[in-house]
């Protein structure tokens, strides 16, 4: 039971000094954990190999294998479920832990960072993730991002929706790029652009010439669909909204199959963003706004809605509104 002083408030028996929360928590036991230890448990999530960790960090195998016995003798049960030759993966205890982990080693970062306007003085990491169709934008977005804080070293992921979606709550990454559909409670986004909906045409198309395209007037016509998790749903509910069945003669889930299909004259599409594009026959693409009103899209920067943002993820954000705004966000 706690002591109380005469001026009311409570003191710790084992400090014998008036609580307050820093020092509750200087009173506690320190716990053993180790930034080198959930290190090597971040690594070894994303690489689900203690071996591909090992060599990612440059340290042994046993090394790694020692620091993550030692962490499951910690929290007191199990984090990975080892398979002979074929890994590991995560238990359930173990995928709930780990996006704590990569947080914890974030702020680790920040505490020691003294970072200004002039850019990110230490070193970090950021794993990002980024919807296929917006991959394109990634290289330029990092590579200028890297003259500003050259040492924050920034690891990109290409995946669809739900593995975006999916990662972030596994805490696999820290943030990603994606569109605002289906974002469960669970994730806070920030909107960076609008993004309308597009055609997509060959350049050779009679329909190219129109400065607006109906999709109405395109509906028979052969119709090249991006067959990914929830963006195969969105494309086609674009039809269904204006009770239209669109005529599907090609599936792809390349970004660049369906660019080049179009290029080369197999039918056309719908995009949110393509960028300028020219075909290994020199086929090129246009993009033209549909008329028809369809619901509005943006890109949105997404993290974790639990976590405190470290400071170098907000500069990264920044950076990222600041870079897209200035780009076309068609051919």
């Amino acid at each position: 039971m706690p002591n109380v002083t005469k001026s009311g408030a409570s003191t710790d028996e084992g400090c014998g000094k008036p609580r307050d929360s820093a020092r509750d928590i200087a009173c506690q036991s320190i716990p053993r954990v180790t930034m080198r230890q959930l290190s090597y448990f971040v690594a070894t999530a994303r690489c689900e190999s203690i071996a591909r960790a090992a060599e990612e960090l440059h340290v042994s195998s046993p090394s790694i294998s020692v620091a993550l016995t030692e962490l499951e003798s910690i929290v007191g049960v199990p984090l990975f479920v080892r398979r002979h030759a074929r890994g590991v993966v995560l238990t359930e205890v173990g995928s709930e832990l780990v996006a704590t982990a990569r947080q914890i080693l974030l702020m680790a970062y920040e505490f020691r960072s003294h970072s200004d306007a002039k850019g990110y003085e230490y070193e970090s990491v950021i794993d990002f993730g980024c919807l296929v169709s917006l991959a394109p934008l990634v290289p330029a977005i990092v590579s200028e991002f890297n003259k500003e804080c050259p040492k924050v070293r920034v690891r990109w992921h290409e995946a669809d929706h739900a593995s975006l979606i999916s990662g972030l709550e596994a805490g696999t990454i820290n943030c990603c790029l994606l569109y605002d559909f289906n974002i469960p409670a669970s994730i806070s986004s920030v909107v960076v652009r609008e993004m309308p909906l597009q055609m997509v045409l060959p350049q050779n198309h009679p329909m190219a010439e129109e400065s607006m395209v109906a999709l109405r007037d395109m509906a028979d016509e052969p119709f090249i669909l991006l067959d990914l998790p929830n963006t195969h749903d969105y494309m086609l509910s674009s039809f269904s909204e204006l009770n239209l069945e669109p005529n599907v003669a090609h599936k792809t889930q390349s970004y660049e199959m369906l660019r080049s299909l179009v290029a080369n004259g197999f039918g056309y599409t719908l995009l949110n963003y393509c960028p300028p594009y020219t075909g290994l026959n020199g086929g090129g693409l246009v993009c033209r706004p549909v008329t028809e009103k369809l619901r509005p899209c943006n890109m949105v920067f997404a993290k974790r809605h639990k976590y405190q943002t470290p400071y170098v993820i907000e500069m990264f954000r920044r950076h990222i509104g600041e870079f897209v705004a200035r780009q076309p966000i068609s051919a």
